[in-house]
């Protein structure tokens, strides 16, 4: 598979942009190219890139529980940005057992309280 070459040029307004707080998915959307390479050209030129949202442990050692969680989200997937990053379960609002369930579930795995609207 052939790699792109990318412009110097293009490169420095990777940098620019970065130090300017524009995050990675930002800047690929702006340079149309993807956020994976817009990080291996920052990393190449020596600027730190921060992680964010990522999970790399849980507040349980349950797997039954870790993978009730992967699956709900899985299954629904519906995820958006409102400050910060939420994920939206949605599910019928008359289902009043699975909206407990989930709630329990999720403040088990999370440690955080479900917002039920």
């Amino acid at each position: 598979m052939k790699t792109k070459k990318i412009n110097h040029e293009i490169i420095k307004s990777f940098c620019e942009l970065y130090n300017h707080d524009k995050s990675l998915r930002t800047i690929a959307k702006e340079k149309k190219d993807s956020p994976n390479t817009v990080k291996k050209y920052l990393l190449l030129e020596g600027i730190k890139v921060k992680c964010k949202n990522i999970v790399y442990s849980t507040k349980t050692h349950d797997h039954l529980l870790n993978g009730l969680y992967l699956g709900i989200w899985a299954g629904d997937g519906t995820h958006y940005m409102d400050k910060g990053y939420r994920i939206k379960i949605c599910c019928h609002r008359n289902n009043i057992e699975l909206i407990n369930f989930i709630q329990d579930s999720l403040l088990n795995f999370l440690i955080k309280k479900v917002i039920y609207k």
